[in-house]
């Protein structure tokens, strides 16, 4: 196993246990695995990139476009079978996102 394998790997066990002390399993709450990685109703998330061209929706049904590096957020429902989760940016952005192997994309 190379250096980076390794680092990659031992984060992915240290991102799992806080998840689970954060934010632990329950029947109560929907989750959906894809490769390592395992996303959860109630899960906090960040953006980590700017994305100017991604569209959002209110409550309202109003609509916008746009998350930005270091915007945080929350997942608050997860569709296993269908394979994506809905997070709210900034407590009003919902976005409907894939869930892929690694990322939520």
């Amino acid at each position: 196993m190379t250096k980076i394998n390794k680092y990659a790997n031992i984060l992915s066990q240290t991102m799992k246990k806080l998840q689970n002390l954060i934010n632990p399993p329950s029947k109560n709450k929907k989750e959906v695995t894809r490769g390592f990685y395992t996303i959860r109703e109630g899960d906090k998330v960040m953006q980590t990139k700017n994305n100017y061209e991604i569209d959002w929706e209110r409550e309202d049904g109003s609509k916008g476009g746009g998350l930005y590096n270091g915007d945080i957020g929350f997942v608050i429902e997860v569709h296993n079978k269908e394979g994506y989760a809905k997070i709210v940016f900034d407590n009003e952005k919902i976005l409907k996102r894939a869930v892929t192997m690694c990322m939520i994309s």
